[in-house]
């Protein structure tokens, strides 16, 4: 049986740091299955105060088109709350971003309220390397 990650994100313009989240999200553990969950429109505008440049369903097919990702998902389109969406799926480890407004305590106790206990680790930031 697979290892269930999640991950979650805007993902707008695409780079590098976005890339090696993804990777070492999934690396996290040996037999895994990469579920990410792009954020809605609306919701990307709620947390950084101004729409994304990229509408959610190219974003969303820019994830699609990674081929180590095994499922992207939109998310809620509810006042930003990520816990009935991260609940459904179920997942054994939830890889945040090192910039993620969600803090593992909080995320931590509000899906143990409703008998979901997944790890969660806070991913470091992706370091560039010189040419």
């Amino acid at each position: 049986m697979k290892t269930r990650v999640v991950c979650a994100g805007t993902f707008d313009i695409l780079h590098t740091g976005h890339i090696e989240y993804l990777k070492n999200s999934k690396a996290l553990s040996k037999n895994s299955e990469l579920i990410v969950i792009v954020a809605r429109d609306i919701n990307s505008e709620r947390i950084k105060g101004k729409k994304p440049i990229n509408n959610e369903n190219i974003r969303l097919k820019n994830i699609q088109s990674l081929n180590f990702v095994d499922n992207v998902i939109l998310g809620s389109d509810v006042k930003f709350n990520p816990i009935n969406t991260i609940a459904s799926l179920n997942p054994d480890i939830i890889a945040l971003g090192h910039d993620q407004w969600a803090k593992e305590e909080w995320l931590s106790s509000s899906l143990k309220e409703i008998g979901i206990t997944p790890k969660i680790v806070r991913m470091p930031q992706f370091e560039k390397r010189p040419l």
